[in-house]
């Protein structure tokens, strides 16, 4: 019996659309169900400002579960990760854009 742990983007992501955030998707106007296995381009900046351009296929939550039980996994756990008063202490200025948003889902599966 193993223990299978991933995480993927958070599908609220497609919201994150503030050209001044460290990570972006340009996704103005697009639809959280609408957009359901849409390309999506952006960019997620490093600590040193370099800009990295970035692809995403948005997938809905209702996707990520439908998928987990098909392939015959229970879900044990869901974490969203955040930025967190670790993160704010040791960079604010750079955090800041994404601080109190979910970034990404940690899932942690047992099969059945």
């Amino acid at each position: 019996d193993g223990v299978f742990v991933f995480s993927v983007p958070h599908p609220s992501m497609i919201y994150c659309h503030d050209p001044d955030a460290i990570f972006r998707l340009e996704s103005e106007g697009k639809g959280y169900f609408s957009s359901r296995n849409k390309k999506l381009l952006g960019h997620i900046s490093t600590i040193d400002g370099t800009k990295l351009n970035i692809m995403s296929v948005h997938k809905t939550l209702t996707d990520y579960i439908r998928a987990i039980q098909k392939a015959g996994f229970v879900i044990e756990q869901i974490e969203e990760a955040c930025v967190t008063e670790e993160h704010m202490k040791m960079n604010p200025e750079f955090f800041k854009s994404v601080q109190d948003k979910p970034l990404h889902l940690i899932f942690k599966l047992r099969k059945q």
